[in-house]
């Protein structure tokens, strides 16, 4: 509820600030801070209302080395994705650049339009690192594969729907974010939206079974998962873009993805993650149970 309200209020103040008030960006920045700021406030008080547990004093302030170290185990990993995808997206720029501002034009309308058609499942996949998470800290290992075929079925379903509108309205989505009367820039545009929307079902896996792994703590994979993503654009973007153009570029991603997905199937599938988890609780069990016998001894 706090999001809704922060999103239809940065809405309002974007207007305000740019229809009323003529400030411009500077007007969009701050609409942005303003709405950001008070979902935290309305955050902080509903946790100071509805959650004793989460209330914290100075005695909960000094360092505790053991989480801290598993903190920083789960951190590091997805600290090193980012910046290794943020890495990728400035390769993928330096290769788009030489073909001139239209190109660049169009792939900035087709990431606003990935971004646009994307929302709808998105979330979905973001929210299943919550649900895995809480199942494996409650050893409901079962229940966890249930929600995966649950979530899978869900997911696809959602973005069988959201693939119609990259497919058969990518012109009016360009039109959205230019005003030109550049046929190539229109065209590439157009181009790279519909390649995208062909392959948003791999895009909403990878998104998925990286949810599911990061929710369970298994981030090494999802690491993996992100190099194999990054590589594969970078180098299908520089391998094709000279033969077939703009659109080898536009293929890159989408394969990406595709590939993305494997290592983290794989993991899943295969790794044996569930007969492990079983097998620590067990362990965890039979020294809990020998320590109860020595004190009673």
């Amino acid at each position: 509820l706090f999001l809704i309200l922060c999103c239809l209020l940065n809405v309002v103040l974007d207007l305000a600030f740019v229809l009323w008030l003529n400030a411009g960006v500077h007007g969009v920045a701050w609409a942005t801070v303003i709405s950001q700021m008070l979902s935290v406030v309305l955050c902080v008080a509903y946790i100071g209302k509805k959650y004793p547990q989460l209330h914290f004093g100075r005695e909960h302030l000094r360092s505790n080395r053991a989480i801290t170290k598993k903190y920083w185990a789960v951190t590091l990993p997805m600290l090193i994705q980012n910046l290794g995808l943020t890495i990728g997206r400035l390769g993928i720029s330096r290769i788009i650049n030489p073909f001139g501002s239209d190109i660049v034009a169009a792939f900035t309308v087709g990431s606003k339009a990935e971004s646009l058609t994307t929302v709808a499942f998105v979330q979905f996949t973001f929210s299943f690192s919550v649900f895995s998470g809480q199942n494996f800290g409650a050893k409901k290992y079962d229940r966890i594969s249930h929600g995966f075929r649950t979530a899978t079925i869900l997911v696809l379903s959602v973005v069988a729907v959201s693939m119609i509108v990259p497919l058969c309205f990518a012109p009016q989505i360009a039109s959205l974010f230019v005003e030109t009367d550049s046929e190539l820039l229109m065209r590439n545009a157009i181009q790279m939206i519909q390649i995208e929307g062909l392959f948003l079902p791999g895009l909403a896996m990878i998104l998925l079974i990286n949810s599911c792994l990061r929710g369970i703590g298994h981030i090494t994979p999802t690491f993996v998962s992100s190099v194999v993503e990054m590589v594969s654009k970078i180098v299908i973007s520089a391998s094709l873009s000279p033969f077939i153009g703009p659109t080898g570029i536009w293929l890159a991603s989408p394969i990406g993805w595709v590939l993305g997905c494997i290592p983290g199937l794989w993991h899943y599938f295969f790794s044996g993650w569930k007969k492990k988890a079983i097998e620590a609780d067990q362990k965890e069990l039979a020294a809990a149970n020998a320590n109860c016998s020595t004190i009673n001894a």
